[in-house]
C-alpha cells in the first residue's frame, strides 16, 4: 500500500521503528508538549492542555503502543518453532496486541475529542 505522499506503508513502519524514526517522533511529541505547556502558562487558559492531550497526545501514546506490537512481532517471527523463546515472545507479543487495543479503548474512546466516534 502507497501512501498519497509516495511512502509506502512499510517504508513508514520501518521509519518509525528505526532508532532515528523512534527519536525524531520523540522530538516532535515533545516539542508539541512544550509549546502546549508555553501557551497555557502565558495565556492561562486550559484548553491549549485539553488540545493537546485530546489530539496529539492520544495519538503518540497509541503510535508508540503500536511500535511496540510491530516490534514485539518482529522479534517473535526471528525465532523458529520450536526455540525455547519462541512460546515466549508469542506470548509477549499477544501481550503487545492487547496493550495496543486497551490503549486504543482507553484513549481514543475516553476522550472527549473528535477521534472519538461515540460522540
Amino acid at each position: 500500500m502507497t501512501l498519497s505522499c509516495g511512502l509506502s506503508a512499510g517504508g513508514l513502519l520501518r521509519f518509525a521503528t528505526s532508532p532515528a524514526g523512534i527519536l525524531w517522533l520523540l522530538a516532535s511529541q515533545l516539542a508539541l508538549g512544550t509549546a502546549s505547556f508555553i501557551a497555557w502558562r502565558e495565556s492561562g487558559q486550559m484548553q491549549w492542555l485539553d488540545i493537546y492531550f485530546d489530539y496529539p497526545g492520544i495519538l503518540f501514546f497509541s503510535g508508540v503502543e503500536a511500535i511496540g506490537l510491530a516490534l514485539c512481532f518482529r522479534v517473535w517471527r526471528l525465532f523458529d518453532v520450536g526455540e525455547a523463546l519462541e512460546p515466549a515472545w508469542l506470548l509477549i507479543t499477544v501481550s503487545a496486541g492487547l496493550r495496543f487495543v486497551g490503549g486504543v479503548f482507553s484513549h481514543i474512546l475516553a476522550s472527549e475529542s473528535g477521534l472519538n466516534p461515540m460522540l
